[in-house]
């Protein structure tokens, strides 16, 4: 439901040229340890997340913040620094704030009038409402991490380097296709299995497309509250 273009910036310290070097034959290799950090985070209770995109030589940026649970979670899209879209989950029942109507027609389902009628409203969801599981799988943890895993046929292992503090293990993939080199690392933390950060540089010519995350606090518990007042959809598409 959140626009393609989703990247954000106090992660310059992820970004740098990576020293690749092929593993060790007395430790896992490249794909075994996406493997183990896919598992461990199908695993997690909780993560805390911000993830940034820029566009060289433009002014662009979209940066996506937020703490996510399976039954909790607060997530904000900001593009070019005006707040776009808002995302709560308390318990069962989600709630979505934003200024598109493009996203609560195309997600929600709403008319053109209704949507126009609806911007910057909270409309609360439920799981009857037939955008309930469309809405509700954008703010999973494992939607939130699944951009930055690497390619694994392609996947090398780079030099150990540190992170946020944390002694990381770099996975690298390069691909190229219609003339667009991408490259995309994730930093894993070799004790927890579970991912510091990521970046995904996408280049076309002289045209460099950049996404910056982290990820902290996995585990931990958190709390939110459901914003008020809110409107049910199902009122909004009965109107």
């Amino acid at each position: 439901m959140v626009p393609p273009f989703r990247i954000a910036g106090l992660l310059a310290a992820l970004v740098g040229p990576l020293a690749l070097a092929s593993c060790s034959s007395s430790g896992p290799s490249a794909a075994q340890i996406l493997a183990n950090t896919k598992t461990a985070v199908t695993n997690a209770s909780a993560v805390h997340y911000v993830d940034v995109t820029t566009v060289s030589g433009t002014t662009n940026s979209e940066s996506v913040t937020g703490s996510l649970s399976a039954t909790q979670a607060l997530a904000t899209l900001v593009v070019n620094k005006s707040p776009t879209l808002q995302v709560v989950l308390a318990g069962t029942t989600l709630y979505l704030q934003t200024t598109s109507t493009a996203v609560l027609e195309k997600n929600l389902g709403l008319s053109a009038t209704q949507a126009t009628a609806a911007v910057n409203t909270w409309i609360s969801i439920v799981p009857a409402d037939a955008a309930y599981n469309t809405v509700l799988s954008s703010i999973s943890i494992a939607s939130e991490v699944s951009g930055f895993y690497p390619d694994p046929s392609k996947a090398t292992i780079g030099t150990t380097r540190t992170v946020h503090g944390i002694s990381v293990t770099p996975i690298t993939s390069v691909s190229t296709s219609s003339g667009t080199t991408k490259e995309t690392t994730l930093f894993v933390d070799p004790k927890t299995s579970l991912p510091v950060g990521g970046t995904i540089v996408g280049t076309k010519g002289k045209v460099k497309e950049q996404k910056v995350g982290a990820f902290t606090h996995w585990n931990k518990p958190f709390s939110v509250t459901p914003p008020t007042p809110s409107t049910t959809l199902s009122s909004l598409l009965a109107s």
